[in-house]
């Protein structure tokens, strides 16, 4: 006698990468199994969460600039509302026009 399971609905296996993705960002499980299942690894996904949370950004337009040819270093810089410019320092001419200038002492 042989058992026919044929009728019953398989379980559905859990990805235990998208749950602990899921849980690290306060996200919904299915959105985060979502991503896997349209073939992103779970580098992209996970660098992806972490740019929307950062930078307040809904994850579907991080993957849609990624679909759209952008590479991370440039979706990152679209996302960053003061980017750094690398000139923003206190010695700057900018900075030091605004000091008011000290007298120098005489010895």
């Amino acid at each position: 006698m042989s058992l026919d399971n044929s009728h019953k609905e398989p379980f559905p296996t859990i990805n235990a990468r998208a749950q602990a993705l899921a849980r690290q960002f306060k996200a919904q499980y299915e959105d985060v199994v979502v991503w896997f299942d349209d073939g992103y690894p779970a580098a992209d996904i996970e660098r992806a969460y972490r740019i929307g949370h950062d930078q307040e950004c809904d994850v579907s337009d991080i993957f849609a600039m990624l679909d759209a040819g952008m590479d991370w270093r440039a979706i990152a810089r679209a996302l960053d509302p003061m980017p750094d410019t690398g000139d923003e320092d206190d010695s700057s001419d900018e900075a030091q026009a605004r000091r008011p200038r000290r007298p120098r002492r005489r010895k």
